[in-house]
């Protein structure tokens, strides 16, 4: 069951393992094939340029409850080949962010598409550091993290984090440059015109043994890679365990524990 953590934040997650890479992108490249970058995935493990297979299985905790589609970047070795992710965790939570009193999250919609960060950010213009980030160790702790990957890390373990934005306009589960119909809070609340709060998403990717000087699929050719740093969301759960998740989990201000939907019951196995 849930439990009331150290911080008090309403929180569900899952445990994730990447499924399959291809030069795809769903959202930016609807139906062209190749188009992308190259792209990791995890969530449904049928993903293409088609979107979402419905007979796919999933990668996630739970597997068919939860088809999401999840990519990011490829993370690839000097010499251009991909590394595999130990694992994913991706989070659910009542808030990343400083929001005022204790806000009332809704589900979010099923097909809701969202990308998070910007693919043409270089060491130049650094994103947002709270947001996209890298860190050595199994840990998503923004005071220990750089722009980009890692150049030393002593314990040969590499995280990769992003966070999505949590104010929803209500209305639209796309935009044209599909970001602008969902956007980070703003001085601890949602404006007016994306005034619907769903869960503050992130994921955390984590990969061993890491070779300096590796990059990002979308970085530029030389110098340190890990600025780009971006990731896309086609929100696809099982309505039911997401609403589960939402009002046992996050609503409460209590954290449920990796792939538990909170109502004493477990996504305890892949699809």
């Amino acid at each position: 069951m849930p439990v009331r953590d150290a911080g008090g934040i309403g929180a569900a997650r899952t445990r994730c393992f990447v499924s399959h890479f291809n030069f795809d992108d769903a959202i930016v490249y609807p139906g062209q094939s190749g188009a992308a970058h190259a792209h990791m995935y995890w969530g449904a493990d049928k993903v293409t340029a088609a979107g979402i297979d419905p007979t796919s299985g999933g990668s996630c905790r739970g597997g068919a409850v939860n088809l999401s589609g999840y990519w990011a970047p490829a993370l690839l070795r000097p010499d251009g080949t991909v590394i595999v992710p130990t694992y994913v965790d991706v989070y659910y939570k009542q808030s990343h962010y400083d929001l005022n009193g204790t806000p009332f999250v809704n589900p979010p919609p099923k097909g809701l598409k969202m990308v998070s960060g910007d693919v043409l950010a270089r060491s130049s213009n650094p994103q947002n550091r709270f947001r996209f980030y890298w860190t050595c160790g199994e840990t998503d702790d923004t005071n220990s993290s750089s722009s980009g990957v890692p150049q030393n890390c002593s314990n040969a373990v590499i995280g990769m984090h992003v966070k999505f934005p949590q104010c929803w306009d209500g209305v639209n589960l796309d935009s044209v440059d599909h970001k602008s119909h969902v956007v980070y809070p703003v001085g601890g609340s949602c404006p007016g015109t994306h005034p619907r709060l769903v869960p503050s998403i992130s994921q955390h990717i984590y990969f061993r043994n890491v070779p300096s000087n590796s990059r990002l699929s979308c970085d530029a050719a030389t110098g340190q890679g890990g600025f780009c740093l971006h990731a896309d969301i086609i929100v696809n759960w099982d309505e039911a365990i997401m609403q589960s998740m939402v009002t046992n989990c996050v609503n409460t201000s209590l954290s449920c524990g990796s792939d538990l939907v909170g109502d004493g019951t477990s996504m305890g196995s892949f699809g």
